[in-house]
């Protein structure tokens, strides 16, 4: 029993000594598509089920470009909103998208043929099995950032950082897209007798490259396995878009092959910090335990940018059971010792920033 005891003890050490994240690969869905078009109320249903069931693991783009996108007045029921943007046309016309017919979609823009320079589009009914593709790769970084949006002045300002999971070599591009959800418009379906929906909802609309069409250089040359870049966007955001119905979708590619790396999104209104920025300072001892070990109380005491959030704290023992679920705000929380005997502690202090694991000891 003591051995037993001894190798759980090891375990926990090492593995939750510091903070942890769990690095996915995240898949950027865009899709192509325009009102005139009567499959792509389809491709709609079809990238809402793939929202459902990946969640923030996939941004979606819904794209309006090329013939079938044009506003056009001669029908009974006109179709008078122009849903292009230019960033969207520029994409179109890069890679072809409506021109191999619509509704297809890009999946991290993946499978470049450099004989053909062509990529991989795909019906709707594909996109499912490449975004399973896509998902189970081993990720080579990871994408994070934070908003602050003016109401008054409309001005977005977007942090984004970047880490290297793995040396990266070449050019490497950063976008910033912006899209819109809850879009009332007109658009012709084969679902119902009068082949037109007068209310369909568009959802994941895009509405501009908020660092324009292919986005900012963020590192030329080697990217080490480790590093973080920080960049900065501001943007003024048109009057005519609902602010509460907008996303800021971000991610890094290599410009050599355009395949997407890694994705992060947010609604524009959400101002929560940057998990990895704070997990990253908290890798920097910016928690603290104090005294550790303790006999009867310690402090728990956080830095900025976390220390003004919400977080919990839960204690277990070696065997993993839990002892006692602590919730505060604020910079730092006392931990008295109670009932709980001498030995060996973990605390996992989570919120809305992150999570971090941590080990105390009673004497």
């Amino acid at each position: 029993m003591k051995k037993v005891f001894t190798i759980i003890t090891l375990m926990f050490v090492i593995t939750i000594s510091k903070a942890q994240t769990t690095p996915y690969r995240g898949a950027l869905l865009e899709y192509f598509q325009g009102h005139l078009c009567p499959n792509c109320p389809r491709a709609d249903s079809i990238a809402g089920l793939i929202k459902a069931r990946y969640g923030d693991s996939v941004a979606i783009v819904d794209i309006h470009s090329g013939p079938f996108a044009l506003p056009d007045t001669a029908y009974n029921f006109p179709f008078p909103d122009d849903l292009r943007c230019n960033t969207g046309m520029a994409i179109d016309t890069f890679f072809g998208a409506s021109s191999f017919g619509i509704p297809n979609g890009m999946i991290s823009r993946m499978e470049f043929d450099t004989s053909t320079m062509a990529h991989l589009k795909s019906p709707f009914f594909d996109w499912k099995r490449y975004v399973d593709t896509i998902i189970n790769r081993t990720p080579h970084a990871l994408v994070d950032h934070s908003n602050s949006f003016n109401s008054g002045t409309r001005i977005l300002t977007s942090t984004v950082y970047t880490k290297a999971l793995t040396n990266l070599t070449g050019n490497y591009y950063l976008s910033l897209f912006l899209t819109e959800d809850s879009i009332i418009s007109p658009m012709v379906t084969i679902s119902n007798s009068s082949f037109i929906d007068t209310n369909h909802v568009i959802n994941n609309l895009l509405r501009t490259g908020i660092n324009g069409t292919w986005g900012t250089l963020i590192s030329s040359g080697t990217f080490a396995a480790g590093s973080i870049l920080t960049n900065n966007f501001t943007f003024a955001v048109d009057t005519l878009w609902k602010a509460h119905h907008c996303k800021v979708v971000c991610f890094v590619y290599d410009n050599a092959t355009k395949e997407v790396l890694q994705i992060s999104q947010k609604a524009l209104l959400d101002n929560s910090p940057s998990p990895l920025l704070a997990n990253e300072m908290m890798n920097s001892s910016n928690i603290t335990i104090f005294p550790n070990p303790f006999t009867n109380s310690t402090t728990i005491t956080l830095s900025s940018p976390i220390n003004n959030r919400q977080s919990t704290i839960i204690i277990t023992d070696v065997l993993g059971k839990e002892i006692k679920t602590i919730t505060f705000t604020g910079k730092e929380c006392v931990i008295e010792r109670g009932d709980m005997q001498r030995g060996i502690y973990f605390i996992r202090v989570n919120g809305e920033w992150g999570m971090v694991n941590r080990k105390m000891i009673i004497q």
